[in-house]
């Protein structure tokens, strides 16, 4: 019997799972090296949440596309 395929929703949840993983590597490797910008991480991850949530108007209020916001959001709060 053949296993179902892997579903993009499978493909996903891994992704996630990774990125989650490559993250507590960041924040280890910070605190590691003696440069512990806990504080800077979690604000530029606030920010991008945010941004991420503004709807249509308030994009163009500040002059950024959606897809602008997007690609800002999607970065990792470790890369500035």
């Amino acid at each position: 019997m053949r296993s179902a395929p892997d579903t993009g929703m499978t493909a996903l949840k891994k992704a996630l799972r990774w990125t989650r993983h490559i993250e507590l590597l960041a924040i280890a490797r910070g605190i590691v090296e003696g440069r512990p910008n806990i504080a800077g991480w979690i604000g530029r991850r606030a920010q991008r949440r945010a941004l991420a949530a503004l709807d249509d108007r308030l994009l163009r209020d500040i002059g950024k596309t959606r897809a602008e916001a997007m690609a800002e959001a999607r970065k990792p709060f470790w890369r500035a």
